[in-house]
């Protein structure tokens, strides 16, 4: 259950949607120095910002369910809101053109892959854009791709980042990528952006440093149910609230907890995202840090990864 009161849950989620949105705008990039991994550039990624604004301010005024209809995100895999609320960025961008969602690539009946998102924008001309929203932790203290994976360990860094610029990015080189761009009316991509998103998790208690490819070290720290009491007594002027999906995105923000609210579990049975909240000098609490808690046995890989288990 989440540490978060009933009553002031609606109040905290409420404006998550708006938060969200922004932070899938302006959040860096997970892998900002990688080849053939085409990034917005600075200038493109402040006029991106400016245009989504007005969006965010409408979507601070609804409540958790008006904001989610308005967005076009159901259900709680956090990739689908990701992507929803990618969406919605595109579709607010003044003299953009949001042409297709999801547009397969089909060769006799087979489905060989999909356009995230072709737009038009405000020049008239068609980009492409591959995004995925993304949480690892690393296994060891080698930066290498291998080592970062999924908190469930079925989706690793190295896969996830090789497969967008090697397949996903290079479809409309392919004859039959070109046969589903023409289906849009679309005869040639002038631009490819690959938005990859997301958290970086290192092990509480060893260096920070994040993946070869990102500029910046990992944001957030994982540990095993081994170490709850030792965490607990580490932070204890901090509460922790879970991370319900797939409310993932963004940190919290000024959330009423009450006296008895807050307290880290005694065990977990699979990975789990948390926030450690930090309170503020007007009394609410803010996300201080982000954190994945993991089953006692999920370091050595000897955890049976059920097939029930959904992914992000």
């Amino acid at each position: 259950m989440s540490s978060i009161k009933p009553d002031t849950n609606r109040i905290a989620l409420g404006k998550a949607v708006a938060r969200d949105l922004w932070w899938v705008v302006a959040s860096p990039p997970l892998m900002s120095k990688v080849e053939r991994f085409p990034q917005l550039d600075a200038p493109q990624q402040e006029a991106l910002k400016k245009a989504v604004l007005p969006a965010v301010q409408r979507l601070e005024a609804m409540d958790l369910e008006e904001a989610m209809a308005t967005v076009g995100a159901e259900g709680w895999r956090v990739g689908h809101y990701f992507e929803a609320l990618v969406a919605h960025w595109l579709l607010q961008i003044p003299g953009w053109e949001l042409l297709a969602a999801n547009h397969p690539v089909r060769q006799d009946k087979q489905t060989l892959g999909a356009y995230d998102f072709i737009v038009r924008n405000s020049e008239g001309h068609a980009e492409h854009w591959e995004v995925a929203v993304k949480f690892y932790l690393r296994r060891n203290e080698s930066p290498e791709w291998p080592n970062w994976v999924g908190p469930n360990q079925r989706d690793r860094l190295d896969k996830k980042v090789n497969r967008m610029r090697d397949h996903q990015l290079v479809l409309s080189r392919r004859d039959v990528g070109q046969t589903a761009l023409h289906e849009l009316g679309v005869t040639e991509i002038h631009r490819h952006v690959a938005l990859l998103k997301g958290y970086f998790f290192t092990e509480w208690g060893t260096c920070p440093t994040g993946p070869t490819g990102s500029t910046s070290d990992a944001e957030g720290r994982w540990t095993d149910a081994n170490r709850l009491s030792e965490l607990a007594q580490a932070f204890p002027e901090s509460r922790w609230i879970r991370r319900e999906k797939p409310f993932w995105l963004a940190p919290l923000h000024q959330v009423e907890l009450s006296s008895k609210a807050g307290l880290l579990p005694e065990q977990v049975a699979r990975p789990e995202m948390w926030a450690r909240m930090k309170r503020t000098p007007n009394g609410p609490w803010d996300e201080a840090e982000r954190w994945f808690l993991v089953p006692s046995d999920w370091r050595d890989g000897r955890r049976a990864i059920k097939a029930s288990e959904p992914a992000p």
